[in-house]
């Protein structure tokens, strides 16, 4: 069994442990994740943003979200 240190400051970028649930099976799983969001903000991979933060109040409108923010996966 893998045990991973408490931390409350986590760094955009970093790679951190993470319980999701399976999308196919329906059950919880672990993963090694990157700590972030990689909002599309036009075509292609060099129009990509990486950023950890959105105010609330703008999600839905502010193009590097509204996507996301609507399928749910924001």
């Amino acid at each position: 069994m893998l045990w991973f240190a408490r931390s409350l400051n986590v760094a955009p970028q970093s790679v951190q442990p993470v319980v999701r649930v399976n999308r196919d099976a329906g059950n919880r799983q672990f993963a090694l994740m990157r700590w972030g969001f990689g909002a599309s903000v036009g075509e292609g991979r060099q129009n990509r943003l990486n950023t950890i933060n959105a105010v609330a109040e703008e999600v839905a409108s502010k193009p590097g979200f509204r996507e996301a923010f609507k399928s749910g996966t924001a």
